[in-house]
């Protein structure tokens, strides 16, 4: 099983992009002086990718890839609405929260799947 944890390089991938695209969409316009960062931004947008985190190495497949796909044009679209098109600074908490509870099935069916119980008894000596 150990190295079916790392078997899901797209997912990995989508991960790190995910956290890029959370860092970069942290640093807001500040009137006409620069950027500001703002760490609540950041944490709201790393949320989804954290619980996606939980079903890649439990799930390497088609399944979690086309979920992380989905997951990552719908935040880069969300990114580009509301950084170039329609200033809405509400939508960068609310989305990517949404997002969240949306992969939290896919969480539950990637724990159903794998049966952790069973792999951890048998770590132990059962």
């Amino acid at each position: 099983m150990e190295s079916q944890h790392y078997a899901n390089r797209a997912g990995w991938t989508i991960i790190l992009y995910g956290v890029c695209l959370s860092f970069i969409t942290a640093f807001t316009p500040f009137f006409e002086a620069g950027y500001l960062f703002q760490d609540n931004i950041l944490l709201a947008g790393l949320f989804p990718y954290l619980i996606y985190a939980i079903a890649v190495p439990l799930l390497p497949g088609t399944i979690t890839t086309v979920a992380g796909i989905v997951l990552a044009a719908t935040h880069t679209g969300l990114v580009i609405g509301v950084r170039f098109l329609n200033y809405n600074e509400g939508l960068m908490y609310s989305i990517p929260v949404i997002l969240a509870v949306l992969l939290i099935p896919l969480v539950i069916f990637a724990l159903i799947k794998t049966d952790v119980h069973k792999h951890d008894s048998k770590m132990i000596g059962h």
